[in-house]
């Protein structure tokens, strides 16, 4: 593309030219002042604001031209707009980019430069409570699609120059902005170079949520478990860039990408934070055990009544086996039945009407567990197994490592159906290792566990008073503790 030239027809056919077969973009037409000077506007009728170009035609319309010599002059022209965004630029590609963002350009005949004027009227959805996260004590604040406001939103929890923020453009035809948001002092260099790099390196046609740069920037994008964080709560992100995290924010999207990250971090829960923490410590444990039940409980069932009846009290076995007397399959393929059942019965909830998805969910899963019972397909203890299950399932705070432990179920059911306890204990050795192996930006993802540190696992396995909580104990080593 070539730049602006000093022939204003010449450079209004360009523009033209450039937008080709847009119906929305708009080329008007006026006259400035006294001398009634040429002057041309080009913008997008549905990103724009229509007060601004408003005021832009009124305050140029009416100028008094004989009172200032330096007529046409960008300073001048800047003054008299009464806006703050106004730049201006000659490169034909920096004007197109700045109209698709919703920027007005103002082109003046005489005038080798364009004039861009800030009247980005996009409407965005208002603040909201975060779905995924929500909290019965604590802030209500999400984020919402607009990159500024979430900006915004930080800032107002940290109010110190130290906040920094850097933005990049990422995607040939999307064009979409990325901020890079840190707490200087805290954050170390070696880190902040290690997301700058990455992110540089992304090279897409198109960027569109946060999950396009989390597949580019992690560390081993094979693996189940991820490796950086998403949250819609600012005050989220705002404790983490306290302990030397850095944030990624995406222009159209409600989540914030928040690196590095341990796998202790998916499990805790903002409102860990918001309450005593006697409490906030019992939670704590109990959604580790939840987390924990949710991944092997199925599995352990399979092999205790397929390998090692031996294991369970007489009693409780002949009910069992009592159980199953009329279910005409192995108890793998009942559990798996079951399972993938209760699978499509919740994603079949997330999917309809936020009215009715709650009622099809739980109403779907007693009816056709109670209607598989009745027929003979499923046992009573099998049903209680999948439905607690699902259950501790719910308590993983994050949706991300949740959908991880969902899929790792199913392999430890496999191992526990073909090698009894000895295939579940092998399965874990063999997860525990990969967990070792996985880094997230050079931290260990089993932080502080593996390597141990201690004094970190006040705010990481445990949740101390915060009295006790004089220093960072990040894993990534902030620069100031």
């Amino acid at each position: 593309m070539s730049d602006i030239k000093q022939d204003f027809q010449e450079n209004k056919d360009t523009l033209r030219q450039v937008f080709t077969q847009c119906d929305d973009f708009t080329m008007l037409d006026f006259l400035i002042g006294e001398k009634q000077v040429s002057a041309c506007l080009f913008f997008l009728r549905e990103m724009a604001d229509k007060h601004v170009i408003n005021r832009i035609l009124h305050h140029l319309s009416n100028l008094n031209c004989a009172t200032n010599p330096a007529y046409g002059q960008f300073e001048w022209i800047k003054q008299n707009l009464e806006l703050d965004d106004v730049t201006k630029s000659s490169e034909l590609t920096t004007i197109s980019d700045a109209i698709l963002s919703g920027y007005t350009a103002l082109l003046l005949n005489g005038f080798s430069e364009c004039i861009l004027i800030g009247s980005v009227g996009i409407e965005y959805r208002a603040i909201s409570e975060p779905l995924a996260e929500g909290v019965i004590k604590g802030p209500r604040e999400g984020f919402n699609e607009s990159i500024k406001t979430n900006l915004t939103l930080i800032r107002k929890r940290l109010r110190t120059t130290r906040l920094k923020s850097e933005s990049y453009v990422l995607g040939n035809f999307t064009k979409t902005e990325i901020l890079i948001v840190y707490l200087e002092g805290a954050a170390s260099d070696s880190l902040l170079t290690e997301v700058k790099n990455r992110i540089q390196k992304i090279d897409a046609d198109s960027i569109l949520d946060t999950q396009y740069i989390e597949e580019f920037i992690e560390d081993q994008p094979f693996s189940l478990f991820p490796q950086v964080e998403t949250t819609e709560r600012p005050d989220k992100v705002a404790s983490s860039l306290l302990t030397g995290k850095v944030s990624i924010l995406v222009d159209g999207t409600p989540f914030a990408i928040i690196v590095p990250v341990t796998l202790s971090q998916f499990l805790i829960s903002s409102e860990d934070y918001y309450q005593r923490y006697p409490f906030a410590l019992f939670i704590r444990m109990l959604r580790y055990l939840s987390a924990s039940f949710s991944l092997l409980l199925p599995a352990i069932y399979i092999s205790v009544t397929t390998f090692h009846q031996e294991m369970v009290p007489t009693p409780l076995m002949i009910s069992i086996v009592n159980s199953y007397e009329t279910v005409p399959f192995p108890v793998f393929v009942e559990a798996l039945l079951l399972e993938l059942t209760f699978e499509i019965i919740r994603e079949a909830g997330i999917r309809l009407p936020r009215l009715i998805g709650q009622t099809i969910s739980i109403v779907g899963a007693l009816v056709i567990g109670q209607a598989a019972v009745q027929a003979g397909l499923a046992s009573y203890g099998m049903v209680i197994v999948v439905s607690l299950t699902g259950i501790m399932s719910f308590v993983i705070p994050s949706y991300t490592i949740a959908i991880a432990f969902r899929l790792m179920r199913f392999m430890f059911m496999i191992l526990g159906a073909t090698l009894g306890l000895y295939g579940v204990m092998l399965g874990l050795i063999m997860l525990l290792m990969h967990l070792a192996s996985l880094r997230s930006f050079g931290v260990p993802f089993l932080a502080p566990i593996a390597p141990v540190n201690v004094k970190a696992w006040k705010d990481t396995i445990a949740r101390f008073p915060w009295w006790s909580l004089s220093k960072r104990a990040s894993p990534q080593g902030p620069k100031n503790r």
